[in-house]
């Protein structure tokens, strides 16, 4: 294998088309049939390609063939039988570790419990992962384990040994079928010299760094009398140590090189967002420039889709060259809600799915709010035994969706092919709507579609599975594949890292250079630490930090305008690091690198900025002030409070032409549903103690029955499987009842005893008493829920609200405001309530009871109102309504949203 320098201070790629033209024999047309050229991407493949026809200069031109490795190992290496698909290589690795031993099991889980569906997909999907990746470099995983022991390597053999068991089952189950597994099938192959190479006498080879099963194809090619090549980009004179007499790049030497670029090409921004926003700038400095023209290089793909939208909002486009992961778009996140509702009756998974917009017309008519609300109230786990209190609203929400789900829900196995079918109806009865042929959803339906009818063909008695298995290699095979997204006509590219110092494009601006990006972080595996995989021949750290160091070398001496970006912070507000490739200096140079990396400017880019200056009107408004007269039948005892605090949100609460509602979707509950929670617990005990003859005294007693109440609440509330977050809450409210026992015990030993609980003011159908009307002329009826009403045989009643906060609350300081002012009057409003029943209650008698953690902050909290005080609350409450009743709250709303 022999070396060639080409491309010094130019673009790769049209250096690569003009040899190969220059070289190849003429006769009026450019023959180069019998050369092949090896590239790292398909993309570069696609551009060489073009470029030849570029340089042809209308000639005729017979190309050379041009692959990838892959592309290489497939044609140099034909299958001597029928190769399984992604899809059964995934099927057949989960049906194996469905039936292996219990000690592989253990080994390869790490835990003694049974491995559930879901985690034996992941173990499965990081099993075909792993065999795979050691095929690059012509091992087995007892090859590992032979590796481990011979180098005295302080790591178990158990574990490799176990894979391997299931590696060699998982072959015997493809063999059954008919079909190969292509890696080990190409290894075989390789081992035998067996090697087709197509009338080559040239292959061109574009990798400074080839696995070792890569290097061993080249050996072999090279034994059929094929010339081969290795193009390095660059100049001999500079570079002639830095690479071996094959070609292959010096780790030591590129470990210890000096990348040169100027520090003004360094632009540095807050976080990885804002990369979208530095590139645009880019771009405007460029000023008009052809798309064609113009390659962004996005080593972290998660950038890539973030591009996207950020720069088509500005009407620029960017195209993803290597496409995204399948699995993410609407057909792929189908498919991963459908295989987790099928390996778990988890509710969450079934609210996914339920979310899907594909589902919609599946379910009852508004079912996506009643399941928020059902959520939020009863945070269910396993839908199978649900709350008792929700069950018929529950099944009244999923059902519609398990008589689609009927063919593929029932738990039993089946020959792989008869899935393929009923798989087929169930996605044509849930996806009505057809994505046209050119969209990427049609891509990914026919991608589908080619694995499905390729189960369906499969002899009929191989591999007895069920159904969810399938769906969950399905979704893995989706995660492998990358289907190109659109193109618009004035779209730029935005390409791979290992494309860079190929492009052509004359502006490049290269994102992402942080440590852990480029150079890749060392790998973290447990089960190839770097260690182990320098012993197997893997890539490490150290290899790839020197490759990295050569793509950039190449990147910034290919005579192009090359941008460098570098954000400080994560998409999560993590801090990152810039790269170390950009730190390879000394002196006063490594010190105007470090500043140019590390010290913000006043002119750095954001996103935020640039969509706020964009000049385009917002058409969110954030105050929104619904037009007409407000429509508002009653008020309550608890929304004066919201009015002296912010009347735009009592206009939206109280107004019946609005329907506003919190969206719950979180696994345990927030801090309003823990509070409803405490409030139900002791609502059901004081149900008993109300109809006690005297008041419990003993505090003992007291916490027993609190307790018992937790119990039947939290089952009614929550079913018998909790919620991890629901369990550790009921921990603490097992904790705040005994808190509150001692003081309850203290009240019922004053003389005070439960008389009422919940007493309601209103026109609803379970109120007790109808709604006070207050305000001149018709007025409005005041609604309104007491907590709970106590009573003493010489004191008289007690009106008291439960409060489950962590901060002690006095009535007093909660009411009015230093200035006097009032800024609630829910405790003076239940007096008028209670008036308006024959009830009188003291000022004194109003307060709180705080169900809180700490013994010095709960209990019994009272207010020192004067019957004065609460004569004008009740006419501030008035005042209020008559405002309504004039017609004065859009005007008052309007002032507040104006300051």
């Amino acid at each position: 294998m022999n070396r060639y320098f080409l491309a010094t201070d130019a673009p790769m790629l049209p250096a690569i088309a003009q040899m190969l033209i220059d070289t190849a024999p003429t006769e009026g047309f450019i023959d180069l049939r019998t050369h092949c050229v090896l590239l790292p991407t398909a993309r570069a493949c696609r551009k060489l390609s073009l470029l030849l026809g570029a340089y042809s200069q209308g000639r005729a031109i017979f190309p050379p063939g041009i692959v990838t490795s892959t592309g290489l190992v497939q044609q140099c290496l034909p299958p001597r039988r029928t190769q399984a698909s992604e899809l059964m290589v995934a099927i057949a690795w989960q049906h194996v570790l469905a039936h292996a031993p219990e000690e592989d099991c253990r080994a390869i889980a790490g835990h003694d419990q049974a491995i559930e569906a879901r985690e034996r997909a992941s173990i499965a999907s990081r099993l075909q992962t792993i065999v795979r990746e050691l095929a690059t470099a012509g091992m087995t995983p007892a090859e590992v384990a032979a590796q481990i022991a011979s180098d005295h390597l302080p790591m178990s053999t158990r574990l490799w040994d176990a894979i391997d068991r299931m590696r060699r089952a998982m072959l015997s189950v493809l063999d059954e079928a008919g079909l190969d597994e292509p890696e080990t099938a190409r290894a075989e192959l390789l081992a035998t010299g067996n090697v087709f190479v197509d009338g080559w006498t040239h292959l061109w080879v574009v990798a400074a760094d080839p696995a070792p099963r890569e290097r061993a194809l080249l050996d072999a090619i090279e034994t059929h009398g094929v010339s081969v090549t290795s193009l390095i980009h660059g100049d001999e004179a500079k570079l002639g140590e830095a690479f071996s007499e094959t070609g292959v790049i010096d780790r030591e030497w590129w470990t210890r090189a000096k990348v040169a670029f100027d520090t003004n090409t360094i632009h540095t921004c807050d976080s990885v967002p804002d990369q979208v926003a530095v590139v645009l700038s880019c771009l405007a400095n460029a000023g008009e420039v052809d798309p064609t023209k113009v390659s962004i290089v996005v080593p972290d793909a998660s950038l890539g889709p973030l591009l996207h939208r950020g720069t088509r909002a500005e009407g620029v486009h960017v195209h993803l060259a290597d496409g995204q992961s399948s699995a993410t778009g609407r057909i792929g996140s189908l498919l991963t809600a459908l295989h987790a509702c099928l390996v778990s009756d988890d509710a969450a998974v079934w609210g996914d799915l339920l979310r899907h917009p594909d589902i919609e017309h599946l379910a009852p008519m508004g079912a996506i709010a009643k399941w928020d609300a059902l959520w939020a109230a009863h945070l269910p786990r396993d839908l199978t035994m649900p709350p008792p209190k929700a069950k018929e609203k529950y099944e009244a929400i999923v059902d519609p969706m398990r008589d689609v789900l009927k063919p593929l829900l029932a738990q039993v196995s089946a020959p792989a092919s008869a899935w393929a079918a009923p798989i087929c109806v169930v996605l044509n009865t849930i996806i009505q709507e057809r994505p046209n042929g050119s969209g990427e959803d049609a891509a990914v339906l026919e991608f589908v579609q080619t694995h499905l009818q390729a189960l369906h063909e499969m002899p009929v008695g191989a591999i007895e599975i069920p159904a969810h298995i399938v769906i969950g290699a399905l979704v893995q095979a989706l995660q492998a594949a990358s289907i190109p997204a659109d193109r618009h006509p004035d779209a730029m590219d935005c390409i791979g890292w290992l494309d860079a110092h190929l492009d052509d494009a004359p502006l490049c601006i290269l994102t992402g250079l942080n440590e852990g990006m480029v150079p890749a972080a060392p790998s973290t595996d447990p089960w190839l630490p770097e260690g182990l995989r320098a012993a197997v021949g893997l890539s490490t750290a150290k290899q790839r930090f020197a490759r990295d160091a050569w793509l950039l070398h190449a990147t910034m001496q290919s005579g192009r305008r090359v941008e460098l970006i570098v954000p400080r912070r994560g998409t999560e507000g993590d801090p990152l690091l810039p790269s170390r490739l950009l730190l390879g200096e000394r002196g006063e140079e490594l010190a105007r690198r470090t500043l140019a990396l590390i010290k913000p400017t006043k002119a750095e880019q954001t996103i935020a900025a640039r969509q706020s200056s964009s000049g385009v009107d917002c058409v969110f408004d954030e105050k929104p002030i619904p037009a007409g007269p407000p429509f508002i039948t009653g008020v309550s005892v608890t929304t004066f409070k919201t009015y002296f605090n912010d009347p735009l949100a009592f206009l939206l609460r109280q107004d019946r032409r609005i329907r506003s509602r919190d969206v719950c979707v979180q696994g345990d509950l927030d801090n309003r549903g823990f509070g409803n929670f405490l409030h139900l617990v002791v609502e059901h005990w004081g149900r008993d103690e109300c109809n006690r003859t005297s008041p419990t005294t003993c505090v003992q007693t007291i916490e027993e029955h609190l307790l018992k109440s937790l119990e039947a609440v939290t089952a009614r509330e929550f079913g018998p499987r909790l919620r991890p977050g629901v369990r550790l809450q009921r921990a603490i409210a097992v904790h705040r009842l005994r808190v509150f026992a001692q003081h309850q015990g203290a009240q019922a030993a004053a003389g005070w005893k439960v008389k009422h609980l919940e007493r309601s003011w209103g026109n609803h159908h379970d109120c007790q008493a109808p709604a006070l009307q207050l305000g001149s002329g018709a007025g409005l009826p005041l609604s309104g829920r007491i907590d709970r009403i106590d009573e003493h045989p010489e004191l008289g009643l007690m009106a008291i609200d439960y409060k489950s906060g962590t901060k002690v609350l006095n009535p007093d300081k909660t009411h009015r405001n230093k200035a006097g002012e009032w800024i609630d009057l829910q405790l003076p409003l239940y007096a008028a309530l209670m008036k308006s029943s024959g009830m009188h209650v003291d000022g004194r008698h109003l307060g709180y009871v705080l169900l809180a953690p700490a013994d010095e902050l709960a209990g019994f909290h009272m207010a020192t109102f004067t019957q004065a005080d609460l004569d004008d609350a009740e006419s501030e409450a008035a005042s209020v309504i008559d405002i309504i009743q004039e017609g004065q709250l859009m005007q008052i709303v309007q002032d507040w949203c104006d300051r």
